[in-house]
């Protein structure tokens, strides 16, 4: 039997033992903190030692270091015991079902214009759980806890978080009628120089970068709100560079038009960010819902 070695002495606890040994740098405290006595997790750690053929630990009286083989087969015991664990968890809660607040960052927009009645019909699914949305477009919110789930057009490479891509869509120049009225139509990226340019500073925090191109433009007004700069362009302030999606109600309404310019257009995607988790943890199960059930484009 894998787990087993000898006749009474099961591997995964070993394991789970030499890992907290590993961590603390102590036989007493793992000892200690798994409820018995110094003896069994001495014993344990010999076990496997004899399994290994090799030497896990450096012993003195004054302090506990792994080898260079302890610090190995380290690595290897904390991913089984996380793999098992999580395995079991997994099955435990199969069907059990999602319950409790669950906190989510995304853009106001698109909350309004595309995920409203799927946050609805997830809670008609999910009877037990609650969503609380902070109209905040930004990933760092899960990182700092301050968010369960992240919805976000920015992209964030760290591996702490599970990172789903929603769709894709282009991010265009935008202004009202009466700014370009008043303005003329900017032609080409040149153009823009003579124009004013209201920036997000949360997506675009060094300014607007189209390709490796390079263009002097001047920002008038800044801000990390996306409804702000959208209301600012409605009122002829200057001109926006926004995904389509967030800008659509307003085109077709005619307070906003779109700026025909193809080297000023960017391909954006939408992520959802959240924390490694068990299959059936709550955040997990919102995330793989929308991912199913949310078509953008």
């Amino acid at each position: 039997m894998y787990f087993q070695i000898g006749n009474n002495m099961d591997k995964f606890d070993c394991m789970k033992s030499f890992i907290l040994v590993a961590k603390n740098r102590s036989f007493t405290v793992a000892a200690r903190k798994q409820g018995f006595g110094l003896a069994k997790v001495s014993k344990q750690i010999n076990f496997l030692e004899e399994w290994l053929s090799s030497s896990l630990f450096i012993r003195t009286t004054r302090k506990v270091e792994l080898t260079a083989k302890g610090e190995a087969f380290f690595d290897y015991a904390q991913d089984i015991v996380k793999r098992v664990e999580d395995a079991q968890n997994d099955i435990e809660n199969r069907d059990i079902q999602p319950r409790g607040e669950i906190v989510v960052s995304i853009t106001a927009g698109l909350n309004v214009a595309f995920f409203i009645e799927h946050f609805a019909n997830f809670l008609s699914k999910y009877d037990q759980v609650k969503l609380n949305i902070h109209n905040i477009n930004s990933p760092l919110t899960v990182l700092e806890g301050t968010c369960d789930v992240s919805i976000s057009s920015i992209n964030v490479a760290d591996p702490r978080l599970v990172k789903y891509v929603f769709c894709s869509f282009k991010r265009k120049l935008y202004a009202s009628p009466r700014y370009l009225e008043k303005k003329g139509i900017p032609r080409s990226l040149s153009d823009l120089s003579r124009h004013n340019t209201l920036v997000n500073t949360l997506t675009h925090p060094k300014g607007w970068q189209f390709g490796k191109l390079a263009v002097n433009l001047n920002y008038d007004y800044l801000s990390s709100s996306t409804d702000e700069l959208k209301n600012a362009a409605i009122h002829g302030l200057g001109i926006i560079w926004s995904i389509d999606p967030l800008v659509r109600q307003e085109v077709n309404s005619g307070e906003l038009v779109e700026i025909k310019m193809d080297e000023a257009q960017e391909d954006v995607k939408l992520y959802c960010y959240f924390l490694q988790t068990s299959k059936q943890d709550k955040r997990r199960i919102l995330a793989e819902y929308l991912l199913e059930n949310v078509a953008i484009l």
